[in-house]
């Protein structure tokens, strides 16, 4: 297991950058971000060029962070880019249980009692603890019948898919237990063998996480975690614009470390 903590002692690369990118100071007006974020911008583009391209990102919940901020840093491509939509992107899970244990029966009791809630404007389901605001415009449950079950069949094409390493990306501010850990690989390992993917958690709640196991990655943020909360409304604006230091910090932290794991393959 390779355990990346917050210390950014730990990591040379970090401490390589941020030497450079201390230049220029954290404001939360004006129009200095830009630059900074073009510096940074530049690292990761110089950085993207010495991981391999043959892998999958699979966004493994809890919310959407996992399938939007690595859309956000070019690590994963967009949907206009090929890149195939699976059940999980962009859904809210208050547990991660439910999330396991669609996977485990092969999404049996997926549409048991999701309903559309006009209030909220989102599919919902008590069952599952879940809430899908993204698929408002779809109101009538045959066709979000329909693109669920597109998005299913792309998650197994994903696992079934021998020319690409999958990463398999749980980001929450959950706790995550090592039982729920044990039970995630003992599932995935249903359709993969161990060495065709690796687990990575990132970990946004305020306990960090060091369990350990092999071909499993930790990304602590616990010491992020009141920065996530001061941007939590309007998170993927923030992850996306990188105007506040909070969001620039967990946006070059996630993405420095995340390369840093997809470029051990070889």
């Amino acid at each position: 297991m390779k355990n990346f903590s917050f210390d950014a002692n730990s990591d040379k690369i970090y401490i390589l950058v941020n030497i450079f990118g201390k230049t220029f100071k954290y404001r939360k007006t004006g129009y200095s971000y830009i630059i900074k974020n073009k510096y940074w911008d530049f690292i990761f583009w110089f950085l993207r060029l010495f991981i391999k391209k043959n892998y999958h990102i699979i966004p493994m919940g809890t919310y959407c962070f996992s399938r939007t901020a690595t859309t956000f840093n070019k690590l994963k491509r967009r949907r206009n880019q090929g890149e195939k939509s699976c059940p999980f992107d962009l859904a809210l899970y208050d547990n991660f249980d439910s999330i396991l244990n669609l996977l485990d029966t092969e999404f049996k009791d997926f549409y048991k009692d999701i309903c559309f809630n006009k209030e909220r404007k989102s599919w919902m389901s008590k069952t599952l603890s879940v809430e899908m605001s993204h698929d408002s415009m779809l109101i009538e449950l045959p066709e979000f019948k329909a693109r669920y079950d597109k998005r299913i069949k792309n998650l197994y094409d994903y696992f079934a898919d021998k020319k690409a390493h999958k990463y398999v990306l749980v980001a929450t501010k959950l706790t995550i237990l090592p039982e729920q850990i044990e039970r995630l690989f003992s599932i995935l390992q249903r359709y993969m063998n161990s060495e065709e993917f690796d687990v990575i958690l990132l970990n946004q709640s305020d306990r960090e996480n060091n369990y350990k196991k092999e071909h499993l990655y930790v990304i602590n943020h616990d010491k992020f975690f009141k920065e996530y909360n001061t941007i939590y409304m309007n998170w993927a604006g923030e992850i996306k614009t990188r105007r506040s230091p909070s969001a620039q910090k967990i946006y070059n932290d996630f993405t420095l470390k995340m390369m840093k794991i997809l470029s051990k393959r070889r």
